[in-house]
């Protein structure tokens, strides 16, 4: 028996398991020890880059995945669902049109519908899912709270004020500024390091060079005698000479502005937005069905009743005020040049939309809707409902207060577009790397939320859901698609029995899987040790593979 695993098993056997910070904090340091494997021989840990969506928005049409075999049985639940069934009518009646939840086949698994869809890259048009050749994603994941500020921390730490991935990231740096944070989330602010090192957070402000979030980065290295800085003076800054970081950083962001406006002009998502979408009747043979349609059409508290949402959409823009092209444009500048080993990027705080921008022409707060009966129907009575038009309306990816229209819509448009920026920062780091220095491969980007959105059972909204975490992460090191985790057929959320993706249990893991065994899993993979002893990972490297215990995922039904 190696010394590592006789280490293991006297420590599973300790009273000393019985506790909780202290005790995990003794019995990691006390099996790093003995345990070299989880290193995997790394004279440095990979680059940590979260992508942090604070507020949780629907992620069944992106990356949890259903049915990754395409015939997985599932309840199906009208709120939860990914496109309109295709007809032969022009355009989508979103009132009366059937919707599905539905995948599309991609080598020997299946994603959803949305991966069907077109992104523009490089003055052409590719299929998203050439994504996928460097992404993994777990599914049925246990997050075991459902708040957004608890659950964000635990994305990036087991609890607050322990080591975060961003810390341990710190901790093992040589670079220039070893940890930044970029806009407003818990996990950003959880930053926890064991070595004494600091997190630069920075924030959106660029009205002014002196406010550029470059200059905030960089100022420190730029010969700015009024801010000086104690970073390592041995330290090689990988920047040309006479460099001007906030022109090279404006011209970042026209770039991700430019893929995500052409995306949005050039790729409709098919059965979601490649026909016109209308409402032909708001109408129903009782009042109580009606009101259970219209909910459909809820943004933020009140009723959005557009007889044309093509006229509603035309100017609306994926995200607010550019936090995506921004996120990604520090990430590549930040990268390529080799400044921080970790990157916690979120949006500004109320700024945590999917799309915005949206004109409301027929907008009806709920305590003004009236409601008629004629000719046997109950329909929408406008001329007495007092409509209230507004522009520059958000779906917020925290949608309590949104229907499903919105929050499908919102939550595809928005995925979309980050695939679009992910498939161009993918081939930036690929351009810029050499057989001795892979960039791609020493990037893991991690793809975050607190949780999946969970659906009540009387009015179709969507509520938290700390039994379904997805969580997807991007890098080099996975050389074809992969998804892992169990989740159950009939959840009773809300007394529901519909497919949510709630949590079920793994045979060869050995029950659920935890949210602390993806920190455990994302720190092996940047080749470090895990945070938690009593959380294994779900995956190993070796001889620079990437392996696991874990079987094909399986939908069970109980």
């Amino acid at each position: 028996m190696k010394r590592r695993d006789f280490a293991k098993i006297i420590l599973s056997l300790s009273p000393l398991c019985l506790l909780t910070a202290p005790a995990d904090k003794l019995l990691r340091r006390f099996y790093q020890r003995f345990s070299k494997i989880e290193t995997e021989g790394r004279k440095t840990l990979r680059t940590y880059v979260m992508f942090n969506m604070y507020g949780a928005p629907a992620r069944w049409v992106f990356d949890n995945n259903f049915q990754p075999h395409g015939d997985d049985e599932i309840h199906f639940h009208p709120t939860i669902f990914t496109n309109y069934v295709a007809t032969n009518d022009s355009a989508y009646d979103a009132m009366s049109t059937p919707i599905e939840y539905s995948t599309v086949p991609f080598k020997e698994l299946h994603v959803p519908s949305l991966w069907k869809s077109q992104v523009f890259f490089r003055d052409k048009l590719v299929p998203m899912t050439d994504l996928l050749d460097n992404m993994l994603s777990i599914r049925g994941v246990r997050q075991g709270i459902s708040s957004h500020p608890v659950g964000n921390v635990k994305q990036i730490c087991v609890r607050s004020g322990g080591l975060s991935v961003s810390g341990l990231a710190a901790d093992a740096s040589q670079r220039p500024i070893p940890a930044v944070s970029l806009g407003s989330s818990p996990a950003g602010n959880a930053f926890t390091s064991h070595q004494g090192q600091v997190q630069l957070e920075i924030g959106y402000q660029n009205s002014s060079p002196e406010n550029n979030l470059i200059h905030h980065l960089t100022r420190s290295f730029l010969k700015d005698e009024k801010l000086e800085s104690d970073i390592h003076p041995a330290l090689d800054i990988h920047l040309p000479e006479n460099f001007d970081p906030l022109l090279e950083y404006k011209k970042l962001v026209d770039k991700y502005a430019r893929i995500i406006k052409e995306t949005r002009k050039q790729c409709p998502i098919p059965g979601l937005t490649d026909k016109p979408i209308v409402v032909k009747d708001f109408s129903a043979p009782t009042k109580e069905e009606l009101i259970f349609r219209l909910n459909k059409f809820v943004v933020n508290g009140s009723y959005m009743l557009d007889a044309d949402f093509d006229l509603a959409f035309a100017d609306l823009e994926i995200g607010r005020n550019q936090f995506l092209e921004k996120q990604f444009a520090l990430a590549e500048f930040v990268l390529l040049h080799k400044l921080s080993s970790s990157l916690v990027l979120a949006p500004s705080k109320g700024d945590e939309v999917t799309v915005s921008g949206i004109k409301g022409l027929r907008l009806v707060e709920k305590e003004n809707l009236k409601i008629i009966e004629e000719g046997g129907q109950f329909k929408v009575d406008f001329a007495s409902s007092d409509p209230a038009p507004r522009d520059k309306i958000a779906v917020y990816m925290d949608s309590h207060t949104s229907g499903s229209f919105f929050v499908v819509l919102g939550s595809s448009l928005f995925f979309q577009s980050m695939t679009a920026c992910l498939l161009e920062l993918r081939q930036t780091l690929k351009d810029h790397s050499t057989p001795e220095d892979d960039l791609f491969e020493d990037v893991l980007i991690h793809l975050a939320s607190e949780f999946e959105r969970g659906t009540q059972r009387l009015d179709g909204f969507t509520d938290h859901f700390g039994d379904a975490n997805p969580t997807s992460f991007v890098s080099g090191i996975f050389k074809d698609y992969k998804i892992y985790g169990n989740i159950l057929v009939n959840s009773t959320y809300h007394a529901n029995d519909c497919t949510l993706g709630e949590a079920a249990e793994v045979t060869e893991h050995g029950g659920i899987i935890q949210s602390e065994s993806i920190l455990s899993t994302i720190t092996t993979l940047l080749g470090g040790p895990r945070l938690s002893f009593r959380h294994p990972s779900l995956f190993q490297i070796k001889e620079g593979q990437v392996v696991t215990h874990l079987a094909e995922p399986k939908n069970i039904k109980v």
